[in-house]
């Protein structure tokens, strides 16, 4: 069972600063190494086109844990 969040939206990141979610997990049975596979999201200013609104585009992001909760 997960003790802690182990990703959480970053300020001022350019493509994980408003949401972090839907992680899928996988623990490499040789190493036991946490996988993770995530979407995140925030307002993206760099595809902004003029007259229309703020996109907020789907990215998705990798990270890894070598003990479950770091």
């Amino acid at each position: 069972m997960w003790r802690k969040k182990l990703l959480s939206p970053v300020e001022g990141s350019d493509w994980a600063s408003e949401m972090v979610l839907n992680p899928a997990i996988i623990e490499d049975p040789k190493t036991k190494r946490i996988h993770m596979i995530f979407r995140s999201t925030c307002p993206y200013s760099q595809a902004r086109l003029e007259g229309e609104p703020m996109p907020y585009p789907i990215f998705f992001g990798y990270a890894y844990s070598d003990d479950g909760e770091n």
